[in-house]
C-alpha cells in the first residue's frame, strides 16, 4: 500500500485506513485495533522493537495481542462487519489476513504479488478494489539484483473478492488508472489515459462488480473520452492538486473531476486544471485553479474549488450541470497565511477550510454562499471532520467540536491537546481519540453532553 499519507485515511468508504497513523475504530464493534511496540531478541535488525497489532475494546483497560508483523513496511485495515482485514506491505507484496471482529481470532491469509498505492472498499464491503502503482517483479533490498528505479511500472487495477480472496484485473486503456466506487452499488467507475503526450485524453468507464463474474467486458456502461486542452496531461494515479483527489465522482454519480497538470513543468501542484465531466454524456467544462482541493457538495449539485494565490485565497461555488460560478474572495489575517485544507461538514451544506501557517477558519454556507471568518490561535484539520447526525455539531482532530450553524468552535481542556480523532462510535454516539506522547499512546472518548474525559486507557505506541 505504499505511498498512502495518513492524511489520506480513510479512502473509498466507512471502514476502510489505508496509511493509517497506528490506531483505527471499528465502528460496528467500538473495539480499537492499534500498532504497538515490543521488545525484540534480534537488535540487528529491530533497533527499535518488534512492530506488533493489538485490540482494545471502549472501556477496557488493557489489550490484546493479535498479531506481530514482521518485516511489514506499511499497514491498512478494513472493517467488514464480522471480519477484519489486515492489509500488510512486504517488499514483495501485499498480505491480507482476516480476522473475526469479536473474538479476533484468526481466520485466513493470502499473499498477492502487488504493491498498492490506494485502496477502496465496496459500498457492500464484499470487494476492495486497488490501484497498483509497483512493478510486479520488484525484488527486496536485500537482493544483489533490486534497483528502487526497476521497471516496468505498471499501474493495473485489481478487484479482490474479500470473501474468497480472489483477484481480479480490470482492463483500462493508457499507463493512468483510477477509480471510485459508485455510491450505494457496487459498480466501479475508472479512469484511465496516457499520463503524457502531445494529445491527452481519459476514458472513463462504469463496471458492474459482482461474485464469480469477471470485471469489465459486458459490464461496461458506458464510455467517455475527454482531450483536455494542448500543454495539459493527467496525474498519475493517486495524486492531485494540493489535498484534493487526482478523480473523484459526486455522491448521485453523475459528475466526475479529473485533475491536469502543466506539461511544461509537472512536478507543479500549483498550477492545476480540472476537467468536469458527466459520466454518461462527456465533457462539461474546465476549472482554472491553483494548489487546493475540489471537493463536491450538496450531493453533488455544487462543486467546491479553493484556489489560492499571491495575495490570499478564493473559494469558488461552481454549478456542477453548467459551470456557472460564484466566487468568494478570502483574505487572510495573517500575511503568509492560505486556505489549503477542506471538508464538506453539515450533512453537505457547508465548507470548511483551514488557514495553513495561522489559526482561525472559514465556513461557508453553500446555498448562499455567505462566509463566516473566524481569527484565533486552534488550528484544525477540516479533512479530520466527522458530523454528528441530528446535533448540527462536527466533530475535528483537537479535540475540537463545530456548530456549523453558529460557526463556533469547542474546544476540550480535559483531553491531550492535539488528539486524533478515530471516529464516531454510533452505539454510544461518542467520539474516539488518541494522543500519543513518546512510546505511549492515549486512548479515549468524550461524553458528548458534558465535553468530559468518560474513559481513556493508556498502551504503548509504536
Amino acid at each position: 500500500m505504499g505511498g498512502g499519507d495518513s492524511s489520506d485515511a480513510p479512502l473509498g468508504g466507512d471502514g476502510v485506513t489505508e496509511g493509517w497513523a497506528g490506531a483505527a475504530m471499528d465502528p460496528e464493534t467500538g473495539v480499537v485495533w492499534t500498532l504497538q511496540v515490543e521488545d525484540a531478541d534480534d537488535s540487528e535488525h529491530f533497533d527499535d522493537g518488534l512492530k506488533t497489532l493489538h485490540a482494545i475494546s471502549l472501556g477496557g483497560s488493557e489489550s490484546t495481542w493479535i498479531a506481530s508483523m514482521l518485516g511489514s513496511e506499511d499497514e491498512g485495515l478494513l472493517f467488514l462487519g464480522d471480519r477484519v482485514v489486515l492489509l500488510s506491505e512486504y517488499c514483495d507484496g501485499e498480505t491480507l489476513t482476516a480476522f473475526d471482529s469479536l473474538s479476533m481470532e484468526f481466520l485466513r491469509s493470502v499473499e498477492l504479488p502487488y504493491h498498492w498505492d490506494r485502496v477502496l472498499l465496496s459500498p457492500s464491503g464484499r470487494f476492495l478494489a486497488a490501484v497498483d502503482q509497483g512493478p510486479r517483479d520488484r525484488a527486496c533490498e536485500d537482493d544483489p539484483d533490486w534497483d528502487d528505479e526497476d521497471g516496468p511500472w505498471e499501474y493495473p487495477l485489481q478487484v479482490v473478492d474479500l470473501e474468497t480472496f480472489e483477484t481480479l484485473e480490470v482492463p483500462y486503456s493508457g499507463e493512468y488508472v483510477d477509480a471510485v466506487w459508485a455510491h450505494g452499488r457496487d459498480e466501479l467507475i475508472t479512469a484511465s489515459g496516457p499520463v503524457d503526450g502531445p494529445t491527452p485524453f481519459v476514458w472513463v468507464r462504469r463496471l458492474e462488480v459482482s461474485p464469480g463474474r469477471d470485471v469489465g467486458g459486458p459490464f461496461e456502461a458506458a464510455e467517455t473520452r475527454v482531450v483536455p486542452v494542448a500543454g495539459w496531461s493527467l496525474w498519475g494515479a493517486g495524486f492531485g492538486a494540493g489535498t484534493g483527489p487526482s478523480f473523484a465522482v459526486s455522491p448521485d454519480d453523475r459528475f466526475a473531476i479529473v485533475a491536469l497538470k502543466d506539461q511544461a513543468d509537472p512536478t507543479r501542484f500549483e498550477d492545476t486544471r480540472f476537467a468536469v465531466l458527466d459520466t454518461a454524456s462527456g465533457p462539461l467544462y474546465r476549472v482554472e485553479h491553483r494548489h487546493g482541493p475540489v471537493l463536491f457538495a450538496e450531493g453533488g449539485n455544487t462543486l467546491v474549488a479553493i484556489a489560492v494565490d499571491g495575495g490570499g485565497s478564493t473559494v469558488q461555488l461552481i454549478d456542477s450541470a453548467t459551470g456557472a460560478r460564484r466566487e468568494l474572495r478570502i483574505e487572510a489575517a495573517h500575511p503568509s497565511a492560505v486556505l489549503f485544507d477542506a471538508g464538506i461538514v453539515g450533512d453537505g451544506a457547508a465548507v470548511l477550510a483551514g488557514w495553513r501557517f495561522g489559526g482561525g477558519y472559514v465556513l461557508v454556507d453553500v446555498a448562499t454562499g455567505e462566509p463566516r471568518i473566524v481569527d484565533g490561535d486552534v488550528e484544525i484539520d477540516p479533512r479530520s471532520a466527522v458530523d454528528d447526525p441530528g446535533t448540527g455539531f462536527t466533530w475535528l482532530h483537537g479535540p475540537v467540536r463545530l456548530d456549523v450553524v453558529a460557526g463556533t468552535l469547542e474546544t476540550f481542556p480535559g483531553a491531550p491537546v492535539g488528539s486524533e480523532l478515530l471516529g464516531r462510535f454510533d452505539a454510544l454516539g461518542v467520539p474516539v481519540y488518541r494522543s500519543v506522547s513518546g512510546s505511549q499512546q492515549t486512548l479515549l472518548y468524550l461524553d458528548p453532553l458534558t465535553g468530559d474525559v468518560a474513559w481513556q486507557a493508556t498502551l504503548h505506541a509504536w
